[in-house]
């Protein structure tokens, strides 16, 4: 049955009158035939709309590329569609960036200030898309690629580190296109970072390294989960079904809600004493680690993302969930012994007055 759907598929995407309601059934057809299908099926079936990711028209390429990211967020392998599907994504966020830098150049060039730059942009946008047509239709056509490049590097960690150059295209238009955004969040997930985690006051540390975790929160989530107890029975920070949230194995939004333990803080926090400032001084709440924040904004202290726990100064609770449905997180690694937690502290209290100083 594959076979029959693949070929009327792959036929409608050919011929350049089909229209888009065309390529929708023949997708739809296609798509419900591979429950039956065998794996060595579908990687066929991958591969060969995969050819069509470098059609000249950006449009049918981005069919393709929606069908491809429909497969895959069913669990198939992409291996075969993950540099097509890559490169064609390169050249349409780069047409996307020259269609935005183009559309912010011509009001500062007719000298509007920064209270007009919305207003004018507006009024620019249809006189730059006369200009660059082709640019104006990728960025258009970015709305069928960027769902299935998600699905593409969430399935893959292989995938997500060959799309890492992509970023030097994606971060400069993040203001202009919702797909440049969520493409930006999703490259700038870790991939085996460095973590280094330390509690001051209780001289309980763990050193590993963090993988797909998109926001703070969810960073929170799995340290409570994995962070050493001094109790002699420990028990569990945070339940195992909200644990498996955020390491993307159970639904992506649930009802509950998640209760912080720590403030986190900037390694910058440590004080002379190797203790962290009072919970009532919010003067240093500069060293805070939001939770609304990303770990690549963490700062890096001799090679980890360093994070130390303090006791919380107020109740902070968010909502069970993750940001992107099929991405997997999780941190792996290790206790630390005390005394190197206290080495650990003692570098970090150096450091920080060897700056001030």
């Amino acid at each position: 049955m594959i076979t029959s759907t693949l070929e009327s598929l792959l036929q409608t995407l050919g011929q350049p009158t089909s229209s888009e309601e065309d390529i929708k059934d023949a997708a739809g057809a296609f798509l419900s035939t591979l429950p039956a299908a065998t794996p060595s099926q579908v990687q066929e079936a991958l591969e060969r709309v995969s050819t069509f990711l470098h059609a000249d028209d950006v449009f049918r390429a981005g069919y393709a590329a929606l069908i491809i990211g429909t497969v895959l967020e069913q669990g198939y392998n992409p291996l075969s569609s993950t540099q097509p599907l890559i490169e064609r994504l390169r050249q349409v966020l780069s047409m996307c960036m020259t269609f935005a830098t183009q559309r912010h150049r011509i009001p500062l060039d007719r000298g509007a200030d920064e209270q007009d730059m919305a207003e004018a942009f507006d009024e620019v946008c249809p006189e730059v898309v006369h200009i660059f047509p082709n640019e104006a239709r990728a960025r258009e056509a970015l709305d069928l690629f960027w769902h299935s490049a998600i699905a593409l590097f969430s399935s893959s960690v292989d995938a997500r580190k060959a799309g890492q150059p992509l970023r030097s295209l994606t971060q400069p238009i993040t203001d202009y296109h919702e797909g440049a955004y969520w493409l930006d969040l999703m490259l700038s997930t870790p991939i085996d970072e460095p973590l280094l985690a330390i509690e001051p006051k209780s001289l309980q540390g763990f050193q590993g390294t963090m993988t797909g975790i998109v926001d703070n929160f969810q960073l929170h989530t799995l340290l409570m989960d994995v962070f050493p107890s001094e109790s002699l029975v420990p028990r569990r920070r945070v339940p195992e079904r909200i644990v498996d949230v955020a390491r993307g194995k159970g639904p992506q939004h649930t009802d509950d809600e998640v209760t912080g333990v720590w403030i986190m803080y900037a390694w910058t926090a440590i004080q002379s004493n190797l203790q962290l400032p009072p919970t009532d001084d919010r003067e240093n709440n500069r060293h805070w680690i939001w939770g609304e924040g990303h770990p690549e904004d963490i700062p890096i202290f001799e090679g980890f993302r360093v994070i130390l726990l303090g006791p919380p100064s107020y109740t902070r609770t968010w909502t069970s969930n993750r940001m992107f449905a099929q991405l997997a997180a999780e941190i792996q690694g290790r206790n630390l012994q005390k005394d190197v937690v206290t080495a650990w502290l003692q570098k970090m209290a150096e450091a920080k007055a060897s700056q001030i100083t």
